[in-house]
């Protein structure tokens, strides 16, 4: 439900694209579950890399951030902290059902961004909406801002 108001309020005021994360540190489920299967099933593993990488939203409240994946949803709040350090905090939805939470530290000096978060999802889904069952796990995450490749931002973000 969140996630879908976040989306209206996007389509009210300014928004654009901020990054496309190639590896989502939303998650994290995929380097630890997914890719140690890699040499029993390739397509399998391979379907589910695709669907853990995450578009990223900028919306108009300073610092709100908008994640869509085939996997999850992603809303969070991203600060700068530092000069390419951002920190943030954020809640993870599976098809709206909240599920989970993640805070992040993220550094990201130009067209590359490399995060770090902790990750607290449950169980839960719309068939069975329990958060009685709880996973925490560390996660990294890359990300590529699709702004700082043309070349009419370059300098901005060399900038950084």
């Amino acid at each position: 439900m969140a996630t879908w108001l976040l989306l209206g309020l996007a389509v009210a005021g300014e928004w654009g694209v901020d990054r496309v994360e190639i590896l989502s540190e939303s998650d994290g489920s995929w380097m630890r579950d997914e890719l140690p299967r890699w040499s029993s099933s390739e397509r399998f593993v391979a379907v589910r890399f695709i669907e853990q990488v995450q578009g990223v939203m900028a919306l108009p409240p300073q610092g709100l951030r908008v994640g869509l994946s085939l996997r999850n949803q992603t809303v969070r709040w991203e600060r700068e902290v530092a000069p390419a350090i951002h920190v943030g905090v954020g809640s993870v939805h599976h098809a709206g059902l909240p599920v989970g939470a993640l805070t992040s530290l993220a550094w990201g000096p130009r067209a590359i961004r490399v995060g770090t978060a902790l990750t607290a999802t449950s169980s839960a889904s719309w068939a069975r909406p329990a958060w009685n069952q709880w996973r925490v796990l560390p996660t990294v995450g890359i990300g590529v801002r699709l702004s700082c490749l043309s070349s009419s931002t370059m300098r901005r973000c060399q900038d950084r």
